[in-house]
Parts: structure tokens; sequence; C-alpha cells
């Protein structure tokens, strides 16, 4: 347990100070009279009154000089006193780096500091590049039989013997985040998983360790798997997938971009086994063709709501008539690349599918406006489309779609990079619409979200409202709960888009309207001007806007990943410099 203090996460430790006076940590208290066994005090013949002005309310001092909450306040008792429970209860409180400096207080704290109970979920996010093997190690052998949680994406200091040592020391596992793990053999995989019956998420995607019988052995050890990333697992065809869908029938979300092999029979498997499925996603699984998608459907129970097709360009107008008789519940379609997709396919299915939050539609380069046109008409709940490189797509359809569509007033995300035919027009009817609408909200009585006469559904915490309206000018609206809606419009490399064209459009219409194009790194370079004048430094220019249009990065939102044109090679995107932490399902 000792290395874990020298994890480099608690750099602001100093470990030559003196050492810290237990004192200052013990709970501090106005004296009181002595008490008899009889529950009286020796000097009067009263019973104690517990409204007595005697009682203090105890002050605990935390560390770095916090304060930390009350936690009793009889008269009598330190925070040794109190029973195990409770003090462990109060150190669950206290972030990672806290717990790490308590642990230095004294043998007594360590030992509470490294109970099993405070460590059911280990996150190596915010220290994955520092920690060492033998520190990862110790964090896992604490947990115990309490690790329900393990996220060591992107740490290649986890060895095999690492992992096969947790295999013994945490059977209860129920997330296992492996991605970014390079140097994790296949046989402690396969050891790992045969022991965690009580596994529920595991991401191993983009490992070439993970093999067709690794899946065997995921498929006959966890039952209970609802979630699974296999994405980008080099080594794995339809043998492993077809082993899962057989041993693990609770599926509900199971994402294997990249996979070949992908016949009539595996994803009739598919369909036939996972009853809960609803998140698939075959993104770039090239060999895909119809006959297979075909029988995956109507083996299907009709529960999916998110499918990624993006790149399987086999996929013709065939499969989009197919989804709307075997798909009633899709909210999530993304046909990025599926080049043979056309305006009659589009159309039927668009018309039907009318629940749709997320639609991409990049690169299919057959659509025009009759496709934009049948959105607008029937897609009331859209917010989220991408139309970047629909070289036919006009400034009329974009116009129809903004002001007469039934999804103006929740479209929040509207992509047209790429794009050749869209103008400054487009732009300047955007910002006037958002203008004009704003306008009228200011001069009219806010309304209650759950009102008949609203045409936004209620708001319900914890869901994503499919309408959104506004009253002013600030971000948030306290009456909906959540911050307004903002339309981010993307126009890069539009060649008839202009600088004057994307300033007077957001002079018109910001803070609520966003535009992305490339003049964008002008921006924030004279705003980086303008700060070094006022401050009279030196110019800086931030380089975080700045938009290449070269070779110009796609964006998947459901496989959050990201890929080159022209290359078939995905990476994952980053947060802050680090890929996030969260689990494979956002």
């Amino acid at each position: 347990m000792d290395s874990l203090l020298s994890v480099p996460m608690f750099a602001d430790i100093d470990l030559d100070e003196e050492p810290i006076d237990k004192s200052d940590f013990m709970v501090r208290t106005l004296p009181s009279p002595p008490i008899s066994d009889t529950g009286l005090s020796e000097d009067e013949n009263s019973p104690i009154s517990d409204d007595s002005d005697k009682t203090s309310e105890i002050e605990v001092s935390k560390m770095d000089g916090d304060k930390c909450k009350q936690i009793a306040n009889h008269p009598r008792y330190s925070f040794y006193d109190l029973p195990k429970e409770l003090r462990i209860r109060i150190l669950q409180l206290l972030t990672v780096t806290d717990l790490m400096k308590a642990a230095m207080v004294c043998h007594d704290w360590k030992n509470l500091a490294f109970d099993g109970s405070l460590w059911n979920n280990i996150d190596v996010t915010p220290y994955y590049k520092n920690i060492t093997t033998e520190q990862l190690l110790a964090l896992g052998v604490a947990a115990g039989g309490f690790l329900k949680i393990a996220n060591f994406r992107g740490c290649i200091q986890l060895t095999g013997h690492s992992l096969r040592t947790l295999a013994e020391c945490c059977p209860n596992v129920e997330v296992l985040q492996l991605n970014g793990c390079r140097t994790v053999s296949t046989p402690s995989i396969a050891c790992f998983v045969s022991q965690a019956n009580r596994l529920q998420v595991l991401d191993v995607s983009g490992l070439d360790s993970i093999k067709n019988h690794t899946l065997q052995a995921v498929a006959s050890s966890c039952p209970m798997l609802r979630k699974l990333n296999v994405a980008w697992c080099r080594n794995i065809n339809a043998d492993g997938i077809h082993a899962i869908v057989q041993g693990c029938k609770r599926l509900e979300y199971l994402k294997m971009n990249g996979c070949s092999q992908l016949d009539d029979v595996t994803m009739t498997a598919i369909g036939e086994n996972l009853v809960d499925l609803n998140r698939l996603c075959l993104a770039s699984c090239s060999d895909i063709k119809d006959a297979a998608m075909l029988s995956f459907l109507s083996a299907s129970h009709g529960k999916l709501t998110h499918l990624n097709i993006s790149n399987c360009s086999k996929l013709t107008d065939l499969l989009a008539r197919s989804m709307t008789k075997h798909c009633p519940r899709l909210t999530h379609l993304e046909l990025a690349c599926c080049s043979l997709f056309t305006d009659e396919g589009l159309t039927h299915m668009i018309s039907r599918l009318t629940g749709l939050v997320n639609l991409d539609l990049e690169d299919v380069h057959q659509i025009t406006d009759i496709s934009v046109r049948e959105i607008a008409a029937h897609q009331k709940n859209l917010r989220r489309l991408c139309l970047s490189g629909c070289l036919q797509i006009t400034d009329s359809a974009i116009t129809n779609l903004i002001l007469e569509g039934e999804c103006a007033d929740s479209l929040e995300q509207l992509e047209l990079a790429n794009c050749s035919l869209i103008t400054d027009r487009a732009l300047t009817t955007i910002a006037t619409h958002l203008a004009t609408k704003d306008l009228s909200s200011l001069q009219s009585p806010i309304m209650d979200s759950t009102s008949v006469f609203s045409t936004s559904p209620p708001f319900r915490q914890g869901t994503m409202s499919s309408c959104f309206t506004y009253s002013s000018n600030e971000s948030f609206d306290p009456t909906l709960g959540r911050k307004k809606r903002q339309l981010s419009v993307e126009v890069l490399d539009c060649n008839n888009i202009t600088e004057s064209g994307v300033r007077n459009a957001l002079d018109q219409a910001a803070p609520l309207l966003e535009i992305k194009s490339f003049y964008s790194w002008n921006d924030n370079r004279r705003r980086a001007q303008a700060d070094a004048e006022a401050n009279n430094t030196p110019n800086a220019v931030d380089l975080t806007g700045l938009r290449v249009n070269v070779r110009r990065i796609r964006y998947y939102p459901l496989t959050r990943t990201r890929r080159r044109r022209g290359n078939q090679r995905e990476v994952n995107t980053t947060t802050n410099g680090r890929s996030g932490s969260s689990c494979i399902i956002s």
C-alpha cells in the first residue's frame, strides 16, 4: 500500500514535510462534567438534558484546511470513537487525492483509506500515464471483492500478470474497460472473464489480443453481459460473434465496427437470440450486404433504437424500405458513405420512421433536395442532421427545412460541410429566422413547458426533450430546467460561403447561432490580439478553432470515432487531450 503514496497524481503532497499531528484531525469539543453510571451528572442529581447548552457542535478539521461536514454532536466522542462504518462513510466523501492524503496521517487512517468498500470504482483516467504496475495492482488488491467498476482505459502499465491477479482478487467486477491496454495478453483476458460471472459491460475495442476463442470464453462465462464493444478487433470474425450471441442473450448494445465475414447466418442469429438488443453498430463492416441485413431485421424483435451502418457501401435502397417495417422505434440512424442510397429509398423510409432524432447522411452523393424536403415534412423530433458531402443540396432545401420544417424548433446541429451549392443566403435565412423567433418570444409571456398549449413535450429529468423553445437571450431557461436551444451550423469547405456572410449571420443571431467555418480561426486570432493589447502582453494565437480544409475529418457521434476521408483507419476522439472515461454507451 505504501507504493500508492508515490503516485504522481499526488504531486501536491510534500512527502518531506513534518509528520502530521494526529491531534489536528481529532474532534474538538467543550469540556463536560463527568457522567456517572446512573446517567446523572456527579455535580447535579438531575438527568442530563439533550438540549443542554454544555453540548457544542463538533467541528472537524479537513485536509488542506477545508471545512468538513458536522459528523456528530455527542460531547465526549472523538473521530476515533465513532464506529468504523461511520468513519468509512465519512472518508467516502473525499476525493481520491484527499483520500491518499488521509492515508498519511497514521496507520489507523491508512487502514481506513484502503478499506475495500472505498474502492468499488477504480478509474485510472486522471493518472493513467503515471501510475505504475505495482500501484495499479495495489489498488485492485485493496478493493478486493468490493470492486464493481474497473476502468483501465489507455493504461499500458496493466500487464497480463496484473490482470490475472485482479481476476483472483476481484471476482465481482461488473464493468471492465480495457480499450487501449495493448500489453494485456489473450490468455490473461480469457482468465479474467472466466471468473467474472457478474460482468455486465465489457469494452475491449481495438485490442489485437482479442480473438474468437476469447469471445467464446466471454460467451461461456458472462451470461449477464448487457453491453459489448469489440470494434476494430482485427482478429475476430463472424465465428466469434456467433458464439457471443449464443451465450450472452441479454445483450442490449453490440458494437463491432470493422468486423468481417458477417453473413446471413450470423446476422440471423443476432436478430433471433438478442431479444433486448436496441443499439447495433456495424460501421465499416464492408462485407455486409442487403441479404444479411434483411435476415437480421426479419429475425429481430423490433426494439432497435440506434443503428449505425456507416461506410457499408454495398447496402442499397432495399434495406431502407425494409427498415420501415422492422425498426419502428428507430431514433438514431447513421448512413454515412452508403453511396448506393437514393432519394427513392430515403423518402420512403423518412416518411414512415418519424421518430428520428439523429440522422447522418454524409457523403450519400445521390440524394437531392427531395430527401431534405421529406425530412422537413415528417421529422418533428430531429435534433442533428448531417448532410456534409451531399453535393446536390441547395439553399432552397435548407431554407424550407428551417422556415417550414417540422423540426424547425428542435434542430440543434446542421452539418453542411463540403456542400458546394450552399451560399451565404442559407446562413442569412437561418439567422433571420432565429432572431425573429427570439424577438417574438421576448414579447410574449413565458408558458409553462407542461401546458397543453405548448408544442414542446413536458421536460423530464434524465431525458432529452425533443422540441426546444426559448424566451430570452440567456443560455439557461429556468422554466425548462436546462439550456435553451442553440443551433450549430457547420459550413466547412463550402466554396460559396464567404467570411462576410458568416460574420453578418453571427451579428444578427448570436448567441442563438453558432457557425463552424474556416473563418473561425480568424475570429480566434482577432480575439487573442485584442486580449493581448488589453493586457499589454505578446500576441498569443488560440489555435483551438483552427479548421483545416485539406483532409477533412469526419465524426461519428454514435461510435465516438473520427475517420479521415479516403482512409479506412479510425482513431479515438479525445477530450482535453485524453479519451473520455465514460462507459461505452454515451
